[in-house]
């Protein structure tokens, strides 16, 4: 009889030690649980106030100054001759929204006057039955890329994103005749 309590004795100090172990591998898991996202939160970036942050933006075509500009967030078409030393004389700048926010990673075209009746058509205008009747080797398929491509993504910010859709081939045949606005 004496044997049996024992042995209960020895079993209840066995559940004893056994809780007491996975309270601590809970305590231990919870601290390094607490460890790790006290870290995840220091690696977060946050932008206080968006209006501080710059785009990037490609200017180029009748401008003083081609080139890539770093300009502040809110930042509008007409307000890059400030950085581009001013539109040229022979910018043709009824075709363009100057009052149109730039976006990051914008690829901007001024035209000059006349350029469109030599061949360039604003990339995110031009209509299918355009794109078949003035673009050559641009047939059904392709204007069909393009048109689907500019409604799904809201229109092109750099003519260069031709490559993916037409090809490599094709593009370098026809990125001359193309602009963005």
């Amino acid at each position: 009889m004496e044997e049996k309590h024992i042995n209960i004795k020895e079993q209840e100090a066995k559940k004893k030690r056994l809780i007491q172990g996975i309270c601590f591998v809970v305590a231990i898991a919870l601290i390094l649980l607490a460890a790790l996202f006290n870290d995840y939160k220091k690696q977060d970036v946050y932008i206080e106030d968006e209006t501080k942050a710059d785009v990037c933006v490609h200017v180029k075509g009748a401008v003083g100054k081609s080139g890539v500009y770093y300009v502040p967030w809110g930042t509008r078409v007409n307000d890059l001759g400030e950085y581009t030393d001013g539109f040229l004389p022979e910018a043709d700048l009824d075709g363009v929204n100057l009052a149109r926010y730039v976006k990051d990673g914008e690829e901007i075209y001024i035209p000059f006057r006349g350029s469109r009746e030599r061949g360039g058509y604003n990339l995110n205008t031009i209509s299918y039955d355009e794109l078949i009747e003035n673009i050559e080797g641009v047939g059904e398929v392709y204007a069909g890329k393009i048109v689907d491509y500019r409604e799904s993504h809201g229109g092109f910010s750099r003519v260069s994103e031709l490559k993916g859709i037409i090809g490599e081939s094709m593009y370098e045949k026809v990125r001359e005749k193309f602009y963005i606005e």
